[in-house]
């Protein structure tokens, strides 16, 4: 920013400078010199354009070799995007207001504010439209709009994206050249999606409902090709919600044995609203005890406080997005996770994986810190329920590891909770008895309900509604990619798709360039041809840049995996079950979190975190010169004061602090 600055100001200076030689030589200037600054200075931001654009589009992949090199995750890539994303909009509004004010100061804004590349090869009508596109992406993207009004901006992002991008193409034929670089790296990340979401429409294998249904744990079906690759967080689509809507949930628990990924999703927003809306419906809507009982179903309900048993589909598509960095944690000697409410999601994609690594042994390459602290502060004693069981487990483990402590900050009577919903999907399936404190078999009450035992969702079968293309088979969650190779391979097919697609493209200039040699077309002519090239330019790379590697890797590693998993009776992927080695989820009884078959129980203590005196009783307890890293998961003021507190605890502790903000409000 301040070497685009320091170079507008030499422009413009310099400028300056030979018009006042040329009033020194007694020339009249026509227009007068602060016009002719204007055209200037409109010139120059056009020109700082080029570079803001480049920067602006290479932080947008989901999954992306830059997040490798530089070590940043996709929500801090996400971060300097929206910073880029200001500066470049307020060049644009300099360059644009400059171009208006020249016009209007020479008379001639109704003859070129509209010239749809007629008079110049300068196209000024697509040029007003990118920049009222991007005027536009720039107020939906302000904070306040982006939270009150997120349906409106997933919209107008999308929209006007696409209205930025091949507008400012046709504005200026030549700048799809600093916009490819981002938007190539895009197209990867486009791939890679495509491989593990055609055709991939799940449901889920088991739902446990509780908290009168503003909680809900869910198992998904995945395919074991992911086996090894511990998963921090996926990507849901509900087609009955919205076909075009994805939303990140963090991986609560992942198992290779019985194929399945755990996460947790609460009432909080209004998609997750929606969701846990439709996930209550399965089971209390009374519309589905009409459907065919020997029909086979997509999810089996049960409550077995009432003895309700319903049936409804519910299709969700998956997305698997490609491992991100080494997390920084490795690096520190302990860690303290400081969270709040529902930024326990960002956590707990830490906590799976630090589980994961010590269930690796000690031959495990990577060092993992030998303590944690893990403090978790939030008004709603129910959301102590998402936690992950195991973590409750380890927190009581004699190698000492872990220490957990949940604060509840409302109110403090201990609610007691209502019957839970347990969505059964095999006879072997159980639920636990909160109030008898026991496992209870639900396949006899099932059987006498029924009629018939209920299976599990089965591989191939197609939900109603579940697909707008037709491939709504269900299938397991599919891992983006397939090894390195393929990732070498979508690189080199999408880049070198882009340069054949505007090697088509630059035929249009050559065209212009013959038309204009040989004097075959008018200047009205030769001038639309200009514009004509940006725009084919962008068309042409996305579609060969695309459509190369899908037609290349993607859709035939899609055809494969389809034939071993659906099609194939042989296949290992054709059934699937809960995961019943997995602990039950946690309850809420009066002021314990308790881990149901377990002696295991996690007080919950009343009031906030004394952020400072547990950061320094966690560091006495340790090396007084440990690399200790304190990261923050929930609101601004809880991010803020544990930032105060590092601060403070750096200036007067031998220990080192490091602070790291995982999680915020966006």
């Amino acid at each position: 920013m301040f070497a685009s600055l320091f170079w507008f100001g030499i422009m413009v200076s310099n400028r300056s400078k030979e018009l006042d030689a040329q009033l020194a030589m007694g020339l009249v200037l026509s227009p007068p010199k602060h016009v002719q600054l204007l055209q200037r200075a409109g010139t120059v931001t056009g020109v700082m354009l080029f570079v803001n654009m480049w920067l602006l589009f290479l932080p947008i992949p989901q999954s992306s070799f830059l997040q490798q090199l530089t070590g940043l995750s996709y929500s801090s890539m996400i971060r300097y995007h929206r910073w880029q994303g200001h500066a470049t909009m307020v060049v644009a509004s300099v360059h644009g207001l400059c171009y208006y004010a020249y016009w209007l100061r020479t008379r001639q804004f109704a003859q070129l504010v509209m010239d749809f590349g007629v008079q110049a090869r300068i196209n000024n009508a697509a040029g007003t439209i990118a920049f009222i596109c991007g005027l536009v992406l720039w107020v939906s993207s302000m904070a306040w709009c982006r939270r009150r009004f997120f349906e409106i901006f997933y919209r107008l992002h999308i929209f006007c994206f696409l209205g930025f991008v091949l507008f400012t193409a046709m504005h200026y034929s030549g700048s799809w050249v600093y916009m490819a670089p981002g938007l190539l790296l895009w197209g990867v990340d486009l791939v890679y999606r495509s491989t593990a979401l055609a055709g991939a429409v799940s449901t889920p294998v088991q739902v446990d409902l509780r908290a009168g249904g503003n909680l809900a744990q869910i198992q998904l079906p995945a395919s074991r090709r992911m086996e090894g690759c511990p998963l921090e967080r996926i990507y849901l689509c509900v087609p009955a919600i919205s076909r075009w809507q994805w939303h990140p949930f963090s991986v609560l628990a992942q198992s290779a044995q019985s194929g399945t990924l755990a996460v947790n999703i609460k009432r909080y927003g209004a998609f997750t609203t929606q969701l846990m809306d439709k996930l209550v419906a399965c089971g209390l809507d009374k519309d589905n005890s009409a459907q065919d009982s020997s029909s086979k179903s997509d999810v089996d309900v049960r409550n077995p406080a009432i003895g309700l048993d319903r049936s409804a589909p519910l299709a969700m598509r998956v997305y698997c997005p490609a491992e991100e960095v080494e997390p920084t944690w490795q690096r520190e000697d302990a860690i303290v996770l400081v969270v709040g409410g529902v930024g326990s999601a960002a956590a707990f994609q830490v906590t799976s994986r630090l589980l994961f690594d010590r269930r690796a042994g000690p031959s495990d390459p990577h060092n993992l810190p030998s303590k944690v602290l893990f403090l978790w502060s939030s008004r709603d004693r129910d959301e102590f329920c998402t936690l992950d069981p195991r973590l409750a487990l380890a927190s009581v483990d004699v190698a000492g590891w872990l220490e957990l402590r949940l604060h509840c900050t409302g109110p403090e009577s201990a609610s007691v909770q209502t019957p839970d919903l347990e969505y059964v999907d095999s006879p072997r399936s159980k639920t636990y008895d909160q109030a008898q404190g026991s496992s209870q078999d639900l396949t006899k009450d099932v059987s006498d309900t029924t009629g018939a035992d209920r299976a599990a969702p089965g591989l191939g079968m197609a939900p109603r509604g579940s697909n707008p293309f037709g491939w709504n088979v269900i299938r397991a969650v599919q891992p983006g990619g397939a090894g390195k190779l393929y990732w070498i391979g979508v690189h080199v097919l999408v880049f070198f798709g882009a340069f054949c697609g505007a090697g088509l493209a630059s035929m249009l200039v050559a065209e212009r360039q013959v038309c204009k040699d040989a004097k075959l077309c008018t200047n009205e002519e030769y001038n639309s041809l200009y514009w004509k090239a940006g725009f084919m330019s962008m068309l042409f790379m996305g579609i060969v840049g695309l459509g190369l590697p899908y037609l290349f890797l993607a859709l035939p590693l899609q055809v494969y995996r389809y034939y071993k998993d659906v099609l194939s009776s042989s296949s290992e992927e054709v059934t699937r079950s809960c995961d019943q080695s997995a602990p039950s989820a946690c309850r809420v009884v009066k002021d314990m979190l308790v881990v149901p078959a377990t002696d295991v129980a996690v007080p919950i203590r009343p009031g906030r975190i004394d952020i400072v005196e547990a950061l320094s009783a966690f560091a006495a307890r340790g090396d007084e010169r440990a690399q200790i890293g304190v990261y923050s998961a929930g609101p601004t003021p809880m991010n803020l004061a544990v930032q105060s507190a590092v601060a403070k605890l750096n200036s007067s502790h031998t220990a080192t602090f490091a602070c790291h903000i995982i999680a915020s409000e966006l």
